[in-house]
């Protein structure tokens, strides 16, 4: 596929100023569990990976009482998004994923440590990693019924990365348009002390807006290559960005993911909890980090006397008779080093979330004392009161995620597909699993490349996904 260097790239490269512009919402800025608001991103030169989406948050219901309370910790902001989807000419070009945020939150728990976490304050990810929102300790009586945060949240996927700047031209390609699906209190990780009840909570999202950087000012070479392009080329043009799709599937050991891309890039599963969509559902702050619905367990266990509990899992992937990886996966454990690309290297990066547990200080006395983590995974040594700590079961119990990666991180780099080039056909993903827990589920996402074709000569746009 041939990418027009002049427009995705001049652009990004000669322009003289950026501005940032406010985009509204196209009617209320106020929502619900499950609202949907839609918005309109300005015309002309948009760099789409810039946007941010700023709202507020207010949870209410909470019980203020000494022994008989109900807290929650406000959750990072893009587990409040449950759908996230892109429209160029009113056609729906990304967001086929019912669950964003369960996607976003493995991606985030597979490739990312505190540094980037604690960097994220304004999108709350705090309370990731721990047992404490920006208000205080989960197990601990709330200063009063409700809690009020603004949020900003950036980084999203899908149409929003195509490259290093994501340049778009609206009077080439037409109206873009951000729909956005809020999500319910299944995203929010909350704890009943004493006789208290989490009966009455509610959230409610207000002042929804977003903000995204437009080209102002460019070299008036852009204008004379475009004009130039769209009077001699016959062969359409062609604009690539990073889509996804997503399944859950709760029967048997086999789940399947129909892909209709130009590239499967990478495939991401995680099993699911079986309460994983309740809306009132209660975690142990002791031993807990994560609401259910973002609780990914194996069903396997660390045992100090055997190794077999890890083991006979049977994890492939199967994507038109080529597995990944060449033998099934026998132990649990492995998963996470089965990826060797880009940030997903867990092996090298020994502080990656995925062995984020709970400190026992948090809850203990200045000092040092000797003490077993709440997991039962490591004896350790505890000097202060914040003392991280790092251990396999929490990748077991919490945060079993598989990311197989099949390209070299962006699957379309140089003019050249270098995913698994489906040839734009329909191509049925095959995961075999052995590791969900009693009732669970599985949640499997492909991340993929797809691509907008626009004809020169009748300025007809299709979506090649």
């Amino acid at each position: 596929m041939e990418l027009p260097t002049s427009l995705n790239y001049t652009a990004s490269k000669s322009v003289i100023r950026y501005k940032r512009f406010n985009v509204r919402t196209l009617g209320t800025n106020s929502a619900s569990a499950g609202s949907v608001v839609r918005m309109r991103l300005p015309e002309g030169l948009i760099n789409l990976s810039s946007f941010s989406l700023c709202f507020d948050l207010t949870v209410s219901g909470l019980i203020a009482d000494p022994d008989n309370y109900f807290n929650i910790k406000m959750p990072h902001g893009h587990k409040l998004l449950r759908e996230v989807k892109c429209f160029v000419n009113n056609q729906q070009v990304s967001g086929k994923c019912g669950d964003y945020d369960i996607l976003y939150n493995a991606l985030v728990k597979a490739s990312v440590g505190e540094d980037w976490i604690n960097s994220r304050l304004n999108e709350h990810a705090k309370e990731i990693i721990d047992s404490a929102d920006d208000f205080g300790l989960l197990k601990k009586s709330p200063s009063a019924t409700s809690k009020v945060a603004s949020y900003i949240v950036s980084d999203m996927l899908g149409l929003f990365r195509s490259g290093d700047k994501s340049i778009i031209d609206t009077n080439l390609w037409g109206t873009i348009e951000l729909e956005f699906t809020f999500n319910n209190t299944s995203s929010i990780a909350q704890y009943v002390a004493g006789n208290a009840s989490n009966a009455n909570l509610q959230m409610k999202i207000t002042n929804v807006e977003g903000f995204v950087e437009k080209v102002v000012q460019i070299t008036p070479m852009y204008n004379q290559l475009v004009n130039m392009m769209l009077k001699s080329r016959k062969e359409p043009l062609i604009y690539c960005y990073q889509n996804f799709v997503s399944t859950i599937n709760a029967d048997g050991s086999s789940t399947r993911l129909q892909c209709n891309s130009q590239s499967i890039d990478a495939i991401i599963c995680c099993p699911l909890d079986p309460n994983y969509n309740a809306l009132l559902s209660t975690i142990n702050p002791d031993s807990q980090l994560s609401a259910p619905r973002y609780r990914y367990d194996s069903g396997r266990t660390i045992s100090s006397t055997s190794t077999a509990s890890t083991k006979n899992c049977n994890l492939y992937i199967n994507i038109n008779g080529e597995y990944y990886p060449d033998v099934p996966i026998n132990n649990a454990l492995h998963v996470s080093h089965i990826t060797t690309s880009g940030l997903f290297n867990h092996s090298v990066y020994s502080q990656n979330l995925l062995f984020n547990d709970i400190s026992a200080s948090r809850y203990g006395s200045l000092g040092t004392f000797q003490t077993y983590d709440f997991m039962g995974d490591t004896y350790v040594d505890i000097t202060s009161a914040s003392a991280p700590s790092y251990n396999r079961s929490a990748f077991l119990n919490e945060n079993f995620i598989w990311y197989q990666s099949v390209c070299n991180e962006e699957g379309y780099q140089n003019r050249i597909l270098t995913g698994y080039d489906t040839e734009g056909q329909s191509v049925e993903i095959v995961v075999n699993h052995d590791c969900i827990v009693s009732n669970g589920s599985l949640f499997v996402a492909a991340l993929t490349t797809s691509s907008l074709s626009l004809d020169p000569a009748s300025k007809q746009m299709t979506v090649i996904e």
